[in-house]
């Protein structure tokens, strides 16, 4: 089933998320204590005709040089980081888990 989600009301979701996550840590720095991950390549991610095929293995700090290539406001955003990202924020509700 199709719906919409309005990327406004995503980022200010997203904030507030990275507000609490900040408050429980009680710091604005997260250590990474476990870097590698199990993921499902894009491409089959959302594919739901057929089982998943063999999860590969994904590195959180590769995945943060990646994105935080933009924090350089000179760098130009490609939305594929947006995957990149996904896996750091799974961390974050690990990391901070209630």
């Amino acid at each position: 089933m199709a719906f919409e989600i309005d990327l406004r009301d995503l980022r200010r979701v997203v904030n507030r998320l990275l507000d609490h996550a900040q408050d429980k840590l009680g710091s604005d720095v997260l250590v990474v204590e476990k870097d590698y991950y199990y993921q499902i390549p894009l491409k089959w991610r959302y594919e739901m005709g057929s089982a998943p095929r063999q999860p590969t293995i994904g590195s959180l700090h590769d995945d943060w040089e990646f994105c935080r290539t933009l924090v350089d406001p000179e760098k130009e955003p490609v939305s594929l980081l947006l995957d990149e990202l996904a896996p750091l924020l799974s961390y974050i509700a690990f990391a901070v888990r209630e």
